[in-house]
């Protein structure tokens, strides 16, 4: 009897020790770190290889190495811009196609190397009258989307925009001072300008590279080249062509063109960042490109060019309107649907 109402006693002293420890070990349950989580090893970076079709001093090489500084900056390590050289890498021929096929994921190139991957659609930006700002404004980058999409390709903007009322001069080995004095002469040429030479100047177009180019000079096999300021320093033309034409003409058709593919498995903020920079970019190039004219102008005078004028204001006149009308009539002949709704765009 005794030793029952031990027990009991002494259960309830257990009881009570276990009900005054409840609210102790609930503080403690609470307080008990969380265990820590496994660390998420950070996605792959992604990158893209790009190419220009320009050498390392061009001005195209390097505002495009500008553009990719600032993507890479503000992407912080998400996508890197890997820029792998120009046409040393990829032979020119093949520019357009290593873009198509993924092999590189943008190149800024002209679209003479890839036009005709893209229906030629593209190729009327060489004779715009406005800002890249006011192509974009206008709608014609859409339009062009609507063709490079379906082919593969997606066209970012214009590089290295243009300077009005034109990029590209005449640079020769002879002074002329009529368009008739171009007669039988030899001037090379890439992609366009071949139905304006031959039916209004009767030159015998020479279709090689711009960097064949001084050789070709060297050897007499050319007497003159149709190029922008950068393309004929960059190959060192100044010691070849002693005569510029001071009668610019046409603009660049420069552009930044990405593999669809690879554009369209960018997160949309990486997207975003891309198409941020690349229009801000348009607007510094612009006024840049007004800076470095005068600037390269000074440069070739320096190196004893002499820039020369036609002696009659009515040649210089109809020497440009002839230019500009015999090349649209060209385009017309090769892409006639795309022409004439880019030039419906760009001309209202």
């Amino acid at each position: 009897m005794k030793r029952r109402k031990l027990f009991t006693l002494f259960g309830g002293f257990c009881l009570v020790l276990i009900l005054a420890a409840l609210p102790f070990m609930a503080a403690c349950a609470k307080s008990a770190p969380a265990p820590t989580p496994t660390p998420v090893p950070p996605a792959e970076p992604i990158t893209f290889k790009v190419l220009s079709i320009f050498g390392p001093t061009h001005n195209g090489t390097i505002w495009l190495r500008r553009f990719l500084d600032i993507v890479n900056e503000r992407a912080k390590g998400e996508l890197i811009m890997e820029f792998i050289g120009g046409p040393e890498v990829i032979a020119r021929s093949e520019i357009g196609l290593a873009v198509q096929s993924n092999i590189i994921q943008m190149v800024s190139t002209y679209a003479g190397v890839y036009g005709a991957l893209v229906e030629d659609v593209v190729q009327p930006l060489s004779f715009s009258r406005l800002s890249a700002q006011q192509e974009r404004e206008s709608g014609v980058y859409d339009y062009f989307n609507e063709v490079f999409n379906r082919n593969g390709l997606y066209f970012l903007g214009r590089t290295v925009t243009s300077v009005q009322p034109g990029s590209f001069f005449f640079m020769l080995t002879k002074l002329v001072e009529t368009p008739q004095d171009f007669a039988g002469m030899k001037i090379q040429v890439e992609s366009i300008w071949v139905k304006f030479l031959t039916e209004e100047l009767k030159v015998s177009p020479i279709t090689i590279a711009d960097p064949d180019v001084y050789t070709a000079a060297e050897r007499g096999l050319v007497e003159g080249a149709i190029m922008t300021f950068d393309d004929a320093w960059s190959n060192s033309l100044q010691e070849v062509f002693k005569y510029i034409l001071d009668h610019p003409s046409m603009v660049g058709s420069t552009a930044r063109v990405v593999n669809l593919e690879a554009w369209n498995k960018l997160p949309a903020h990486l997207r975003d960042i891309v198409i941020e920079a690349q229009l801000e970019e348009e607007i510094w190039a612009t006024e840049e490109g007004g800076r470095r004219r005068i600037e390269m102008r000074q440069k070739f005078l320096d190196a004893g060019v002499q820039f020369i004028k036609f002696s009659s204001e009515d040649d210089a006149t109809r020497f440009i309107d002839a230019l500009y009308r015999l090349e649209w009539e060209s385009l017309m002949e090769r892409a006639p649907e795309h022409t004439a709704k880019v030039r419906e765009i760009i001309e209202q």
